[in-house]
């Protein structure tokens, strides 16, 4: 995981970098401005893996409840 506390990222280049320095974890990027909100980058793959797992878990807990 990157933290990045800038108020001009070249995310391209903080990607790379973060790809070469993760080992064989996944990266993820939390980046902010000043006065401004967090926001996290990280791979598509990822992204997409997090959201089909989390839905599996929440169409789990809703098909229980019924």
């Amino acid at each position: 995981m990157e933290v990045k506390f800038v108020e001009r990222l070249n995310l391209e280049q903080a990607c790379e970098q973060a790809d070469r320095d993760r080992g064989v974890k996944p990266y993820i990027i939390a980046h902010k401005k000043s006065r401004s909100g967090w926001k996290v980058t990280m791979d598509a793959s990822l992204f997409f893996a997090l959201l089909r797992d989390g839905m599996d878990v929440l169409r789990h807990e809703w098909m229980s409840e019924l």
